[in-house]
């Protein structure tokens, strides 16, 4: 793999986790259920986390695209619980699937994609 398209995919990842860490910011502080709540708090933290270990890596700091903060709430409020929930956990598996060829690269990347499948299935526990 090219090193300035190994890099791009690196920021790319590292904009994703902080376009996250803010949607889930968000939806902890919205949320009516306090078990939704611990979960999306839980969720933004571990991004954050994922950002600061992808900035090591890029020397980048990047601001937080708030297009998702502003339409998964309001999607959240008008489609009700039920119907987003199990496509948030979706984004998360999918980001998985995305880093998992960037973690045969860097061991610290393949750490992220483990923790991305489990915060996946963390946020589709919430259904239950």
């Amino acid at each position: 793999m090219d090193h300035t398209v190994f890099f791009d995919q690196l920021l790319n990842t590292q904009q994703r986790a902080l376009d996250a860490a803010l949607l889930y910011q968000v939806l902890g502080r919205k949320a009516e259920i306090t078990k939704d709540a611990d979960v999306f708090h839980s969720v933004s933290a571990r991004a954050l986390h994922h950002v600061a270990l992808l900035r090591s890596m890029t020397g980048e700091k990047l601001r937080p695209r708030k297009w998702k903060s502003l339409l998964i709430p309001f999607l959240f409020s008008a489609l009700g619980r039920k119907r987003v929930i199990p496509l948030l956990a979706m984004g998360r598996y999918l980001e998985h699937q995305r880093c998992e060829v960037l973690g045969r690269r860097y061991k610290i990347l393949k750490q992220i994609c483990s923790e991305e499948k489990k915060l996946g299935q963390n946020i589709a526990a919430l259904m239950y």
